[in-house]
């Protein structure tokens, strides 16, 4: 035993380890790893002012470092960041631009490790946004920001949270997004043609005829076109300078955080708000349907089922907001007859909780015409059009569902929960009546 833990003790630590109190060997110091990243750090910035450009090669070497030794990238951000402060003070913009470009470079390759250097990021960039004399510097604090925010969003999808403060950044979006009016008032000229053309065109698109997401492509292109593996953009001086294009490049990235009921319903509920506040749900003026229109696309695109859209489109009839605007009900109505042309025919469990959602809103209307006499002309007016909008809603989206038996079974139900009290009862039978007559056409 004795020479068995001789061998291991000078495995460890000299022979001498208790005689020779000032060898150097025994320095605590230097029985600890030896600290490669200052090696590294040092090694990326030049010796001399005069040399331009930065070491990619040396930067990725220390960016492969911190990517299999996180522990150390708070004492490797640590370093930079001093040595950016330090830079500034001294306008060596040089070398500031190479600490900007670590970081980048660490926010791609250490992605999973972000919280431990954000803060410091952050700190950094507020630095450079406040170099009011250096306008070259205030850029490049725009490009890092929005290099972070972009993996902030990334983030978010990836592990289905999103912040409290959602609601700023999609009003920040959608104030500057323009979509195209052609496709709306095409749209228009086509239902005014009959509903038989449009029902043609519904029915080429379900077989593969005509594809609308080529149309949506052209205008909100694939994030993988605009930033490669390495960070770096890909897009044109003007789409470069254009608010509207990378407006709609926050809404592709918005479109990819909906991955669960959860975040969709979120991602939706913020939208929603911002349409209500500024009453933008009007189908001809509005911004609403090339929002959704475009989301729907995408979603689509992703492999979702863009039937939730539609569904939580309907559930927001009930929204506490909605309720004391009818005018925006309306609107909301027809948004949802122009968006379901779009959707695929399938007997999801969204698309028939949209119908049955739906369904309960048509007695109500039926029930409002029963005695009119007392109202004004213009709530008439209104019933009368919220009465016809509902009715061609539910004609869509029953030829979404694409079978009568689901439909069917929401009727029986709600036949068998049917209220006792007799106007009620008698709207709830015109209700169920009308959407057997819908439903008629269906293959059972």
């Amino acid at each position: 035993m004795v020479a068995a833990s001789g061998v291991i003790s000078r495995q460890v630590l000299p022979a001498c380890g208790t005689l020779c109190f000032f060898c150097p060997s025994l320095r605590a110091r230097s029985r600890q790893p030896v600290k490669r990243y200052k090696k590294l750090i040092a090694d990326i910035f030049p010796r001399n002012h005069q040399e331009e450009g930065t070491n990619d090669r040396k930067i990725g070497k220390l960016c492969d470092y911190a990517a299999r030794n996180p522990l150390r990238i708070p004492k490797i951000t640590n370093a930079i960041g001093k040595r950016c402060y330090k830079e500034l003070r001294n306008e060596n913009f040089h070398s500031t631009k190479i600490v900007m470009c670590i970081y980048r470079k660490l926010m791609f390759s250490c992605k999973e490790q972000m919280p431990l250097f954000a803060s410091s990021l952050l700190t950094i960039i507020h630095a450079l946004l406040d170099q009011t004399w250096q306008d070259e510097m205030r850029i490049l604090g725009c490009h890092c920001l929005f290099d972070f925010v972009n993996n902030q969003v990334r983030y978010m999808g990836e592990h289905s949270h999103i912040s409290v403060e959602f609601d700023n950044i999609v009003s920040v979006v959608l104030e500057n997004y323009r979509g195209p009016n052609r496709n709306l008032e095409s749209l228009y000229h086509e239902e005014e043609k009959g509903p038989e053309n449009v029902w043609v065109k519904v029915v080429m698109k379900n077989e593969g005829h005509i594809s609308p997401v080529i149309d949506v492509e052209k205008r909100i292109p694939l994030w993988s076109n605009i930033l490669n593996d390495k960070g770096e953009l890909n897009v044109t001086m003007g789409d470069a300078k254009n608010p509207s294009f990378w407006s709609r490049v926050c809404l592709h990235n918005m479109a990819n955080l909906a991955r669960e009921g959860t975040t969709i319903r979120r991602v939706m509920e913020s939208l929603f708000r911002y349409f209500d506040n500024g009453s933008l749900w009007s189908a001809g003026l509005g911004l609403a349907f090339s929002v959704l229109k475009d989301m729907l696309f995408l979603m689509d695109d992703s492999g979702l089922n863009t039937h939730v859209l539609l569904s939580i489109l309907i559930k927001h009839l009930d929204h506490k907001v909605v309720l004391k605007q009818p005018n925006i009900q309306l609107d909301i109505v027809e948004v949802v007859i122009s968006l379901a042309q779009y959707a695929k025919v399938q007997p999801s469990v969204a698309i028939i909780g949209t119908v049955h959602d739906l369904m309960r809103h048509l007695p109500k209307s039926i029930h409002y015409s029963l005695d009119d006499s007392n109202l004004d002309i213009e709530i008439i007016n209104w019933n009368k059009n919220f009465r016809e909008a509902v009715d061609r809603c539910l004609v869509q989206l029953s030829n979404k569902v694409g079978e009568a038996g689901p439909i069917l079974d929401i009727m029986a139900v709600m036949l068998e929960n049917i209220s006792t009290i007799t106007v009620i009862s008698r709207t709830t039978v015109s209700a169920v009546y009308r959407t057997a007559q819908i439903v008629a056409s269906l293959p059972n």
